[in-house]
């Protein structure tokens, strides 16, 4: 391999496992895994085949109708086996905790059997023992008798202990109250013991002592009772006994009224030891005497009485103990008599003792077992059959754990629809048909998910249905995971954040769980470590790396990963390193959440009451929880396989208590299964059981309220019901509008906050049935109005009839089949099994094609035969002005309804079909719906907020600057506008200070809209100012971020449609100073209405499409806004042109190349107005040619590509600025009379006309009744019955929004274009359409009746096999080569040449559909080419792959009969001669064709092939009656004329009839002849087009060349505008 090659392209190489491979490594990896068979494990290992197969099909399926890629890889397969390591773990789990729940109720059943044979035992234990107990008590009675006698002796001698008790009892009392005082006299004793006769001599020398050593003596004196005075005291101390007496004193015989001197005494503050020591320490001791006395004399105050009470106890008890004494040795000769009695009486009594123990030991045991048997009765019948279900799961689990890892691997990114047709459909019926054991209904959130658990996510936030609990148990949806993951620290990160790395490692390291919300298709290579879960383990830890450095992986680390793509498509690496699943909101689900919201508006009183029986339920399940955990309870461990609950019972008061109710069940089954020995002895297993059993009748009663109060809820929220339903129908019909423009995005929180606006502004009449139609009315037109501010005008029908059909559907209403023919018809490959057309003069054959397919539905039997008997009628009802209102022939007025109606205008006016959408959608749901509500910026800015964008979404030609600077003005904002390059840093600065930034053109700077994005999305965290608005403008662009368009709010601009509108607009434009401007005023007036008139045509003239311009300009009219400038364009007309002003070319001639660039298309106006002032000034007659190249070819030329439509814009000049226009009074612009070039006045005046126009560009009255032609053709015609594929059509009535003859069109014109409406609108609703189910179309021989109920796969496969059986095997060109080899002409060549074409097309279509049924049958991969041919054969349309050989518009049907007619004619050429006519359509390349006519006639004639041309002869005599063709040149046919009619006696154009587009062109004659430069006279130059788009495409040009026909009575001119030309095929 070359390096080059190698470093810049990828290798793929992976390709599909065959089926053996696939096979063989399941039966390899199965090999040690015990599945309980052989025969089981072969089984599975087929199984195994079958799920990824049926897999890869199921994901072509998908691509089909959603347009969705999912790869399946063998990684996928290997995840699957049950030996991969996830589904190990969960066949191995599953099977443990099956056993482990089925063990432990077996186990309380053992222990429930084995109590009650104890029962039984001890009943009759019991009896026996009450017997001997009852003798044992009356032996103790008579012991009792005997030992009364003896106790009396005993009783006395207890009192007596008793009195001596109390005695000692006094005296300690007194002792310690006497105990208080000791310690102060002991103090006062101590100081008294120290003085010396020294001291008292000392005392005795004062003559006169201290006042303190005084008053110290006299209270001496005092407690001696001598008179206290120093003389007296002086005598006391010359007593040498002194000391003694104090320390001997009398302390007892202190009376009252010495207590009371000494108390005066002692109170003074100053008699106190330390202040009496400071004078004399002997005065210190007496002092410390005298205060002793007086405290002990009060103490003993208070003992004295005590005193007296003691002596006379202890007299009386001593005469006491006597008496006892004498008693005690009368006892002595009887205690050896009670001895022995008492010794009879203790064995007696213990004896009897024993006996009770025992009988009440028993007997609780016997109340204990009644309690167990009792209370567990009925677990006991529920328990046998939980073992019972968990044998059976058990027996099935191979077969349930095979589907559930399937569905694991395989079914996230699928819809439901898919699963279940994975599940039901393939896996559930192969398992059972290999004999594998399953369960029957097997479902894989019930095998998965734990009830308890789903339920907290439904309280979480997750919608209740099947679809999003599969989710669940996968794990999805952003807001349930915010919700879930709250409580662990969940990160919520953006894709884009500066910070990401950071933010990741942080999470990593502390084990938080991380949402990467808004991921695109392309992740992050710095994830694929996460993804791939590359850990490392570096010692006890985990380690990943993540970018440059490696993060430690804590426990609980999760990696969630959202996207708001619609319709993602990742990489086969990201399928197979993460798990990919779909979580689309179903209506179910959206129809839940909608109906909660509008019962809490509607009936708070419900919602109140639903949270105060939360509250309840869980307050009661608490304390239930708590008195669980009190006796040993464990976690929730499993359901029961019953439930007194109804099934539809939700919320958290139903889990709540459920929750307690397991956990009230595990409580007794672990305590059953730990329990030792008897039960009967395990008190706290018959209480807890006592106790579980009061707890589980109260859960239960609360259960049964909860049940009645939510069964009240839900009925009274069932009312509302029909207000949901309306709510989701609407928001899926908003969603699916992405498909129809990218930027028609709607987000479900916008969403719901206009549901919730609309349940607060809606009528609010009187009763509920009153107040639900006002809700849904006013929401469904609130819906409507917000969408069609954001839809362009072609689309807003589009809106109305898809919300009208939805909204009928979800009454029932619509006949899904009659709907699928109304959006798609029919196509018949083989008309020779239709019935022949009846009417075949005026129903063509497509038409017929549709009726024959119709007649075939319920409602429509009878309408082919209706058409034969009643073909006047009929035809009459066709050739309507307005059909959709005329009554319909016969009995099918009454038969069919309104929508049933439509399938006919369908079949046979389909340019009536807008007409008749609108009307069924004004009649089903309101006139306003059809009525589109104007753009009003005030109103769109009232309805914004800081944090959201204003989005306009343009069309070419508006610009809505001007319009926005002028609401900014209005609102005071104009200062603070801002428009510039720097957007980034204007929104930052605006959303600070307010301001208003209009950033435009966005879909210019796609590279960077993700900048834009993160901008935006930080603007609602950033709390901008209350005045900051965000204005975005942008083209229609896949690029644009869908999460800005899904916040935002949109609004479309598009210019106003009509003449009156555009002229309107351009003279607003103009101001009085510019209309005054020009010197040549009246010249100047009505040639500017002139010029406006004709850009105004210009612009109107694209709706008429191929009619109008080849190709369709962006003329624009911005700068006519601006005021006049005078400015010279001068540059723009050389001399020569102003030379030949007065000399202009005659009519038809082509014109001089431009002499300058084109100019930008907003200048056209503006520049032409100028050109006009400054030629219009110059002296000299008026500069016609000048003005007509300079404005036709140099300005508005200048964006013309195609050539026949410059010649469309001169000749408008040249009959719009001519001579007439300036002489003649009210000189017409259009055959209608309403459009005229005023005479010159003000501006006003030319204002006040345009206003007078009609604002629907027509005239009164209905015109296509009549069969008459028109008056443009001269002579008499003759008209030839419809060719094959022509349109039969009917021009509007007066509903028609613009008549064609104000742009020079003919009336049919419209309904060309009105057709193509009809299709477009039916294209984009077939668009809208789901993609699975019945079809809409039929098909193969005979015309099948559309859809017969059979999906897409079996429509398309019996499309592709007619295909094959109807398209030819290929030529064979060497013999047809071998053949004509002796005629070597250049005709020959061109027939090898078309016939090798055409054998690679005929090669390409047998292939594909070949290729195409074996991949619809799974036999091969569906590649993207196959997937293109099976969306295109379903559609009814021609794979792009096989339109390479030749380009055409024709339906599938259509085109296979046409390419079997071209191989006819070039079968019959090979096999003969040369034919006499060619048809010139049924070439590959009819310009070889024609080269190869004019080659040999070169040949023949010795001249140059350049100097030949072709002179056009009609050949009016039908193709039977032409034996042989011309000398020179071919005869031609199979030419159709488009925007005119033929004359076929004239032999000239002339103007179409009523309701005819196409006419089939007689045979022409393509003579070579001398080339001439311009066609004759009276001549038209008609162009010759290969098939209806006129321009082609840059590979096939369409045009081929010019056929000169004879104008009849009209100029040339007068076809150019009508766009008349040829076509050598059709669209039908």
């Amino acid at each position: 391999m070359f390096p080059g090659l190698v470093n810049a392209t990828t290798i793929d190489w992976f390709c599909e496992w065959p089926a053996d491979a696939l096979c063989e490594v399941a039966t390899r990896q199965m090999a040690g895994e015990s599945l309980g068979s052989d025969e089981v494990k072969a089984a599975v290992a087929k199984m195994f085949v079958t799920a990824h197969q049926s897999v890869e099909s199921t994901s072509r399926a998908l691509w089909a109708s959603l347009r969705r890629r999912n790869y399946v890889t063998p990684t996928n397969y290997l995840e699957t086996r049950p030996r991969s390591p996830p589904r190990r773990a969960l066949l191995a789990e599953k099977r443990a905790k099956l056993l482990a729940k089925s063990g432990k109720l077996t186990g309380g059943l053992a222990k429930l059997d084995e109590t009650r044979a104890q029962v039984t035992e001890m009943k009759v234990v019991v009896q026996g023992k009450q017997v001997v107990v009852t003798q044992a008590k009356a032996d103790c009675e008579e012991l009792l008798v005997e030992i009364v006698q003896d106790k009396r002796v005993n009783a006395e001698a207890t009192k007596i202990a008793k009195e001596t008790e109390e005695a000692n009892a006094i005296a300690q009392q007194v002792s310690a109250e006497l105990d208080k005082a000791l310690p102060a006299l002991e103090e006062a004793e101590a100081a008294l013991n120290v003085l010396t006769k020294k001291d008292i001599s000392e005392l005795k020398a004062y003559s006169k002592p201290p006042a303190l050593v005084e008053l110290t003596l006299s209270g001496v004196m005092t407690v001696l009772k001598r008179p206290p005075s120093w003389e007296e005291a002086k005598k006391a101390l010359g007593d040498a006994s002194f000391m003694s007496r104090l320390l001997n004193f009398d302390k007892d015989g202190l009376d009252e009224a010495l207590l009371k001197k000494l108390a005066k005494l002692t109170a003074a503050p100053e008699f106190s030891p330390d202040a009496v020591g400071k004078v004399s320490l002997a005065a210190r001791g007496l002092c410390m005497w005298v205060r002793a006395m007086e405290v002990y004399g009060r103490v003993a105050k208070d003992v004295g009485p005590k005193r007296a009470r003691l002596r006379a106890a202890q007299d009386n008890l001593a005469r006491k103990q006597a008496a006892l004494a004498a008693a005690q040795e009368a006892l002595a000769a009887v205690l050896a008599k009670v001895k022995a009695l008492r010794d009879r009486y203790e064995e007696s009594t213990a004896r009897k003792t024993v006996l009770e123990a025992e009988l009440t030991d028993l007997e609780g045991k016997l109340l204990r077992a009644e309690k167990l048997v009792t209370g567990l009765a009925g677990e006991r019948v529920r328990w046998q059959g939980s073992i019972a279900g968990y044998e059976q799961f058990l027996a099935a689990l191979p077969g349930d754990a095979l589907l559930a890892a399937a569905f694991l691997s395989y079914a996230g990114p699928f819809p439901s629809e898919f699963r279940d047709e994975l599940v039901r459909g393939t896996w559930m019926g192969q398992v059972k048909a290999l004999g594998i054991p399953c369960s029957e209904g097997f479902d894989f959130c019930g095998f998965l998910a734990d009830p308890s658990s789903v339920r907290d996510w439904n309280i979480q936030g997750l919608p209740a249905d099947a679809f999003s609990t599969e989710n669940g148990v996968m794990g999805q949806a952003v807001r349930w995971i915010r919700s879930m993951e709250a409580g662990a620290g969940l990160r919520v990160l953006s894709p884009t954040a500066p910070d990401l790395l950071r933010q990741l490692e942080a999470a990593l390291a502390h084990g938080r769980p991380v949402l990467l919300a808004g991921v695109g298709e392309e992740i992050d290579p710095v994830l694929d470590p996460l993804l791939a879960k590359a850990f490392v383990r570096r010692g006890a830890s985990l380690v990943v790396k993540l970018g440059d450095k490696e993060a430690e992986v804590a426990p609980g680390f999760k990696l969630y990963l959202s996207t708001k793509l619609a319709n993602p498509h990742y990489a086969p690496e990201v399928s197979t390193r993460a798990m990919v699943v779909s979580f689309a909101v179903k209506e179910s689900g959206l129809e839940a959440q909608l109906l909660a919201a509008v019962v809490k508006a509607e009936r708070p009183d419900l919602d109140r009451e639903k949270g105060e029986l939360v509250v309840k339920v869980r307050r009661r399940a608490g304390a239930c929880a708590g008195a669980c955990e009190g006796a040993g309870a464990s976690g929730i461990r499993g359901a029961p396989r019953s439930c007194p609950v109804r099934a539809h019972v939700r919320g958290a008061q139903v889990a709540a208590g459920k929750r307690t109710q397991l956990e009230l069940e595990d409580t007794i089954l672990q305590l059953l299964a730990n329990a030792s020995g008897s039960l009967l002895d395990n008190v706290e297993l018959i209480d807890t059981l006592d106790a579980s059993k009061t707890t589980w009748e109260e859960v239960i009663e609360s259960l049964r309220v909860a049940e009645d109060t939510a069964r009240q809820i839900e009925a009274a929220a069932a009312a509302y019901r029909p207000c949901s339903v309306r709510a989701a129908v609407l928001f899926f019909v908003l969603n699916d509008l992405a498909g129809v423009d990218p930027m028609y995005q709607f987000s479900l929180d916008a969403y719901a906050g206009l549901f919730a606006l609309s349940i607060k502004a809606s009528p609010r009449p009187e009763g509920l049935p009153e107040r639900i139609k006002a809700l849904n009315e006013h929401h469904t037109y609130a819906v409507y109005a917000y969408a069609a501010r954001a839809l362009f005008e072609r689309h807003k029908l589009l809106l109305s009839l898809q919300m009208c059909v939805r909204v009928l559907a979800a009454a029932g209403q619509v006949n899904a089949e009659e709907w699928a023919f109304f959006l798609r018809g029919s196509q018949v490959l083989d008309r020779s099994a239709l019935p022949p057309n009846p009417c075949p003069g005026w129903v063509s054959e497509a038409a017929w094609d549709n009726l024959a397919n119709l007649d075939a539905l319920p409602a429509f039997k009878g309408l082919a035969g209706s058409l034969d008997a009643a073909g006047a009628d009929w035809e009459a009802w066709f050739r309507a002005p307005e059909p959709e209102a005329a009554e319909l022939p016969r009995e099918w007025e009454a038969k069919l309804n309104e929508l049933q109606r439509l399938l006919l205008l369908r079949s046979l006016r389909p340019d009536r079909v807008v007409f008749a959408a609108t009307t069924f959608v004004a009649n089903a749901l309101g006139r306003r719906f059809v009525e589109p509500p104007l753009l009003d910026l005030g109103d769109a800015l009232a309805a914004s907020s800081p944090s959201t964008p204003l989005i306009f979404v343009l069309s070419p030609g508006v610009d809505p600057t001007e319009p926005l600077r002028k609401l900014a003005a209005e609102r005071d904002m104009a200062g603070r506008l801002h428009t510039a390059p720097t957007a980034q840093r204007l929104v930052e600065e605006g959303a600070r200070a307010g301001h208003w930034v209009f950033l435009a053109n966005c879909h210019l700077m796609t590279s960077w809209l993700p900048s834009l994005e993160k901008l935006i999305e930080g603007l609602e965290a950033g709390a901008p100012h209350e005045r900051f608005r965000l204005w975005l403008s942008s083209a229609p662009s896949a690029d644009f971020p869908a999460s800005i368009l899904q916040r935002g709010l949109k609004m479309t601009t598009e210019p106003p449609k009509g003449l009156r509108a555009n002229l309107t607009r351009l003279y607003a434009g103009i101001t009085e100073e510019g209309f005054a401007a020009c010197a040549a005023s009246a010249k100047y007036q009505k040639l500017l209405f002139a010029l406006a008139y004709y850009h105004s045509v210009l612009l109107e003239r694209r709706k008429f499409r191929s009619l109008g311009l080849n190709v369709p300009y962006d003329f624009n009219d911005t700068d006519f806004r601006r005021a006049d400038r005078e400015r010279s364009f001068r540059s723009f007309a050389p001399a020569p042109a102003r030379a030949a002003a007065n000399s202009a070319p005659p009519p038809g001639s082509p014109a001089p190349p431009p002499p300058a660039p084109p100019l930008p298309a907003h200048a056209h106006a503006s520049v032409s107005d100028d050109l006009l002032k400054s030629y219009l000034a110059a002296p000299g007659p008026t500069p016609w040619a000048a003005l007509h190249y300079l404005i036709a070819e140099a300005n508005y030329g200048g964006r013309v590509t195609d050539e026949l439509d410059r010649r469309v814009l001169a000749s408008y000049m040249s009959r719009f600025f001519c001579e007439d226009a300036l002489e003649a009074v009210n000189f017409k612009l259009s055959p209608l009379p309403a459009y005229f070039i005023p005479e010159p006045g003000s501006l006003g005046s030319f204002r006040d006309y345009i206003a007078t126009l009609p604002t629907t560009d027509r005239r009164g009255g209905a015109w296509g009744m009549g069969r008459g032609r028109a008056a443009a053709g001269a002579g008499p015609r003759r008209r030839p019955r419809a060719a094959a594929g022509a349109r039969p059509t009917r021009a509007p009535g007066p509903r028609a929004p613009r008549r064609p003859e104000a742009f020079g069109q003919h009336a049919n014109a419209e309904m060309n274009y009105l057709i193509e409406d009809s299709k477009a609108l039916l294209e984009g609703l077939a668009g809208l359409a789901p993609r699975t189910g019945a079809g809409g179309s039929g098909g193969g021989a005979g015309g099948a009746p559309p859809g017969g109920g059979r999906r897409r796969e079996e429509l398309v496969e019996a499309i592709a096999a007619d295909l094959l059986d109807t398209v030819p095997a290929p030529f064979n060109l060497e013999a047809v080569m071998r053949a004509k080899q002796d005629d070597p002409s250049a005709l020959h060549v061109v027939l090898f040449q078309e016939i090798e074409r055409y054998n690679a097309l005929l090669v390409a279509v047998r292939r594909g559909c070949a290729e195409l049924v074996r991949g619809i049958k799974g036999l091969v991969v569906m590649s993207a080419d196959l997937d293109q041919v099976f969306d295109a054969l379903y559609g009814g349309k021609v794979p792009p792959v096989w339109l390479r050989c030749y380009p055409s518009l024709k339906p599938l049907g259509a085109w296979t009969r046409d390419l079997l007619a071209r191989l006819d004619q070039l079968a019959r050429w090979a096999d003969g001669g040369y034919p006499r006519i060619y048809w010139l359509g049924g070439f590959t390349y009819p310009t070889g064709f024609l080269t190869a006519v004019l080659q040999t006639t070169a040949r023949r004639s010795g001249v140059a092939i350049d100097s030949l041309g072709f002179e056009h002869g009609v050949v009016n005599a039908e193709e039977r009656s032409i034996a042989a063709p011309p000398r020179e040149g071919v005869y031609v046919k199979g030419l159709f004329l488009e925007g005119g009619g033929w004359d076929y006696e004239g032999g000239c154009l002339c103007e179409p009839a009523p309701m005819e587009l196409i006419v089939p062109m007689p045979i022409l004659h393509f003579k070579p002849a001398e080339a001439r430069k311009r066609p004759g006279r009276g001549h038209y130059a008609c162009p010759l087009y290969l098939y209806p788009t006129r321009s082609g495409a840059r590979e096939r040009p369409s045009y081929m060349a010019t056929v000169d026909l004879r104008a009849g009575g009209a100029e040339p001119e007068h076809w150019v505008m009508r766009g008349t030309a040829l076509l050598l095929s059709l669209a039908a």
